[in-house]
């Protein structure tokens, strides 16, 4: 028996099942005729098959038993209706069309199994190449909008993206950092400090700034040193 689904076996992908020896028959348990694993998954698959072909059987069945009542009633009242009998139809027109046929064959069988896997195996290579393909373009796009949206803003500002010397403002009290560049002295980022900004060195034990070197403090205490000699000078003269 055929099923839709093929086996979950990726080296077999056969559509071709069989009950198992010894199962019931009202209520067989299924395996894949081709590698022999079991095929719990298709019970639900076949019992709505049977129904959908049982189903058929009687429309046809009764589309039959319509057509046959309709000609016995035509051919009854054929002779008070003023129709003539019904004639032996007239065959003509030989032709070939592709009809649902009964396989017996089991190398016929066998090779529709093999067919179906290898195109199966050919869908989900075309699906990644697919894939691979829009990610290719995907990429590309982004780049020419990127380039398009640069070039826009040339055309429209007069204005280019080049490369511009810059450098960083650290604020220790309000800990951001100012991004200037060096060219017109603008501000074109401000941002919070990170770790990186704010260095163990730039603070003491206490998480107060260092202070810098060469500070006012030690300026003041040379000055305050020249002006003692100063008046140690004037002193001398004096005496």
């Amino acid at each position: 028996m055929k099923t839709k689904t093929p086996c979950p076996d990726k080296d077999c992908k056969s559509i071709n099942v069989r009950p198992v020896d010894g199962s019931d028959p009202e209520a067989p348990r299924w395996e894949c005729q081709n590698c022999g694993k079991p095929r719990p998954d298709i019970n639900k698959e076949i019992e709505m098959a049977n129904r959908k072909a049982a189903k058929e059987a009687d429309r046809a069945a009764k589309r039959k038993r319509n057509a046959e009542a309709a000609s016995a009633k035509l051919v009854a009242n054929s002779h008070t209706n003023g129709q003539v009998p019904l004639r032996q139809p007239v065959e003509r027109n030989p032709h070939v069309r592709p009809l649902p046929c009964k396989l017996e064959d089991q190398k016929e069988i066998e090779q529709a199994s093999q067919d179906f896997a290898a195109l199966y195996r050919r869908r989900e290579a075309t699906l990644e190449a697919r894939r691979t393909k829009m990610a290719e373009f995907k990429d590309e796009l982004t780049g020419i909008d990127e380039r398009m949206a640069e070039l826009a803003t040339t055309v429209e500002d007069h204005l280019i993206t080049r490369p511009v010397n810059c450098i960083e403002r650290f604020y220790v009290e309000t800990q951001t950092v100012e991004v200037v560049r060096l060219d017109s002295g603008e501000i074109v980022e401000t941002r919070a400090a990170n770790g990186r900004d704010a260095q163990d060195e730039l603070f003491d034990a206490n998480g107060q700034p260092k202070a810098p070197s060469g500070s006012e403090d030690d300026d003041g205490d040379e000055d305050l040193g020249d002006e003692d000699e100063g008046e140690g000078d004037e002193e001398g003269a004096r005496a």
